[in-house]
Parts: structure tokens; C-alpha cells; sequence
């Protein structure tokens, strides 16, 4: 798997976790175009707060159900490494 983005709190204050092969580890906001009038339609990410892994990778947990194992389980790897990972942005 090369990579995958994992979006959490869209009602609240959306955020995202990244992970790619070539990057590692991104946890960002998502400004997102809804309350902005005149903006474009595009959301982008914006350094934004702790991430944390064993709360959110529990949710992952019960809402993954339906994924295939293999990806399920890589995705969930990637959220328990998250804080052994180097040079986390």
C-alpha cells in the first residue's frame, strides 16, 4: 500500500492523519470552503494539534469492520506507529 488518508471529526473540527511510503506521517486540520463564502471549493490541511492515536484508532477499530483485513489492519498498524515515527508534522 503506498499510502492513505484517514479523515476524523468532520462534524466537529475536521482533521486528517496522512501516512504515504515516500513521507510518512502528516496530522493536520482541514480548513475546509463550507463557511467561507467566495472561497474556492477546495478544503486544505493546516498544522493543527495532537493526534492521538489509541482514541482514534479505537473508533477506526469498530468503524473498519467492513474494510478488507489486510487494509484494515495496515491502517491500524499505521495509527499505533504513529508515535514511534521520527520527524512527526
Amino acid at each position: 500500500m503506498q499510502g492513505f488518508q484517514l479523515c476524523y471529526a468532520k462534524a466537529d473540527h475536521q482533521r486528517a492523519l496522512r501516512w504515504s511510503h515516500d513521507r510518512g506521517y502528516n496530522h493536520e486540520g482541514v480548513d475546509s470552503p463550507e463557511d467561507k463564502p467566495g472561497r474556492a471549493m477546495s478544503a486544505i490541511f493546516i498544522a493543527d494539534g495532537v493526534f492521538d492515536p489509541d482514541g482514534i484508532g479505537a473508533k477506526f477499530a469498530l468503524a473498519s469492520q467492513p474494510l478488507p483485513p489486510h487494509v484494515r489492519n495496515f491502517i491500524l498498524d499505521k495509527i499505533k506507529g504513529y508515535a514511534l515515527a521520527p520527524s512527526i508534522s
